[in-house]
């Protein structure tokens, strides 16, 4: 059974292998054109409009598996200090981000997710840095702006 949230992850308690390969990303940091952000009561989620070849991860744990890009969400609160699912070394970060990715072996994310080997999630741990915007996340922040009510959406330009 798959581990679930929340997790503490610690390096004393990592079990580290030395012969796996990193994650590889493909096409993620491609222009895509058209991304869509989405109030979901409890998140702010990002999809891409599809294409030809959606991005996707293989390596790593995963192997020769291909795991497609499905969709990007975030886990924040009204604290800086408490926003994130997991924690590292005993620190939460103020937002975490997960990439979700399904095994491409499944016709698509609904066929996948039930699957003990559906789905990969990669997190990112994010940290506030005082009052001033991140301008990697601008258009991001920009489509929450515009999604304060639950269950609308907006469309980004997502190169």
């Amino acid at each position: 059974m798959p581990v679930q949230s929340p997790i503490e992850i610690s390096n004393r308690a990592i079990e580290h292998i030395d012969d796996v390969d990193p994650l590889e990303y493909h096409g993620h940091w491609e222009p895509v054109g058209v991304a869509r952000v989405q109030n979901t009561g409890t998140s702010a989620m990002v999809t891409f409009s599809k294409r030809k070849q959606q991005p996707y991860i293989i390596g790593g744990a995963l192997d020769t598996n291909m795991y497609v890009f499905e969709q990007l969400h975030f886990h924040w609160s009204d604290s800086d200090e408490s926003g994130c699912e997991h924690t590292l070394e005993g620190m939460k970060y103020s937002m975490e981000a997960h990439a979700v990715h399904y095994n491409a072996k499944y016709k698509d994310f609904g066929e996948a997710k039930n699957k003990p080997d559906g789905l990969a999630v990669v997190a990112f741990f994010i940290q506030a840095c005082g009052e001033k915007d991140c301008p990697e996340f601008k258009k991001i922040t920009e489509g929450i702006r515009i999604v304060q009510k639950i269950s609308t959406s907006a469309s980004l330009d997502s190169d």
